[in-house]
């Protein structure tokens, strides 16, 4: 049994996501509401960059990352402590 047609991508890209902000903290541990699961899906629906939560990477920035896929290679944080000042 098949669940439907196979949707192929048009495109040698690559969609990386950071939701490591997504969640709730419920006691011990963090939850995804319905609101984060919805962002998380319309960003890889859309396929679309988001400043700080996602981005869509072109293979050759990949091969010069050595091929590494570690998402904040290319997700920035929206805080970057190495240039806060610390009094």
């Amino acid at each position: 049994m098949h669940p439907g047609p196979e949707k192929k991508k048009l495109d040698s890209k690559i969609l990386f996501v950071d939701a490591v902000n997504e969640f709730v903290r419920v006691g011990i541990r963090n939850k995804l509401n319905d609101g984060h699961i919805g962002k998380i899906l319309k960003c890889y629906a859309s396929r679309e960059s988001q400043k700080y939560f996602s981005r869509l990477a072109e293979y050759k920035e990949i091969r010069k990352n050595n091929y590494s896929i570690a998402v904040s290679l290319y997700v920035k944080e929206k805080y970057d402590l190495g240039q806060l000042s610390l009094p």
